[in-house]
């Protein structure tokens, strides 16, 4: 009954998570990433929810097609969201390349459809057995599992550096399902406890990653109009790097890419005349990072040297 509850729990959430992307007025202020993790993760667990009543055959076959949809999907937005809050631009430059690892596990899912049953997984008996591929889908999905560890770990690095609690709230969605998975995989635990997990972890991450304006979720110096401006916009993190900056903002710098770089030590030594105007940016849950605009005054200053001599 418990068990069944936190599935219940589980769907719920994830639903949510996937209804609020679907509502939200400003891409730049949700993350994709997030809300198919929540899909995903809510459809894990409601085809964990109805195994445990199915009788058919053919409802388990096509419970067990959803849930590997499911599984090969939330382990790669796992991985997609990991991968945005470490390296946003990096992300930007090379989504294709992100997007390579999700081929083993399309491959693999298709064989559901068309490979002999009992290739991946039997399908049509309650208790499932693997086949010779589970193994190119467990390797695909623990290795971005893995990778996903790795940049998420990275961001919460920074992240605690102005904000430890949120970084422990992350820290904790992030371990806990694998933990308990693993010790379930261990024959530590009866039932699979992740897919209860899966809802409420993905609701901590949404608040860390999308709240508190982490990387890729700060709307950043893109527009057409800020590219044209003469003073520069510069967007840092909650870890004070540059995220974002125009044109303007990188030739009054002095480098031709400030992104990753402290926002303290470029502008610490200016040319004088260049003024710049700090302000912390906003949020219903804190400041999720810091807006600088510089202005060019030395052009007005010669001018009005040249006014005065005249």
């Amino acid at each position: 009954m418990l068990y069944d509850l936190g599935l219940i729990t589980s769907v719920a959430i994830g639903g949510w998570l996937a209804l609020e992307l679907a509502m939200a007025e400003s891409w730049q202020r949700r993350s994709l990433s997030i809300g198919v993790m929540g899909a995903m993760g809510a459809v894990w667990s409601g085809c964990e929810l109805m195994l445990r009543v199915a009788e058919e055959p053919w409802e388990f076959a096509l419970l067990r097609r959803a849930l590997y949809f499911a599984v090969a999907g939330g382990t790669f937005a796992w991985y997609w969201a990991a991968v945005e809050a470490d390296e946003p631009r990096w992300f930007r430059k090379r989504r294709l390349f992100v997007v390579l690892p999700l081929l083993p596990l399309v491959f693999t899912w298709s064989c559901l459809w068309f490979a002999p049953d009992g290739t991946v997984i039997s399908l049509y008996s309650r208790e499932p057995k693997h086949g010779p591929l589970w193994i190119v889908a467990a390797v695909t999905s623990w290795a971005l599992i893995g990778a996903g560890l790795f940049h998420f770990g990275r961001a919460m690095l920074r992240m605690r550096r102005r904000s430890l609690l949120r970084a422990q709230a992350l820290a904790l969605a992030v371990t806990l399902p694998l933990a308990l998975n693993i010790a379930y995989a261990l024959g530590f635990v009866s039932v699979d406890p992740a897919p209860c997990l899966l809802g409420p972890a993905g609701l901590l991450i949404r608040v860390a990653l999308i709240d508190v304006g982490l990387s890729t979720f700060l709307p950043l110096a893109r527009s057409d109009i800020l590219e044209q401006l003469e003073v520069g916009v510069v967007v840092a993190g909650i870890d004070g790097r540059v995220l974002d900056a125009n044109r303007s903002a990188a030739r009054l710098l002095g480098t031709a890419d400030p992104c990753g770089q402290g926002l303290d030590d470029l502008t610490r030594d200016l040319e004088h005349g260049i003024d710049v105007l700090r302000f912390p940016l906003e949020s219903h849950h804190g400041e999720p990072g810091t807006a600088a605009v510089l202005t060019d005054r030395r052009k007005a200053a010669v001018a009005e040297q040249r006014l005065q001599l005249a």
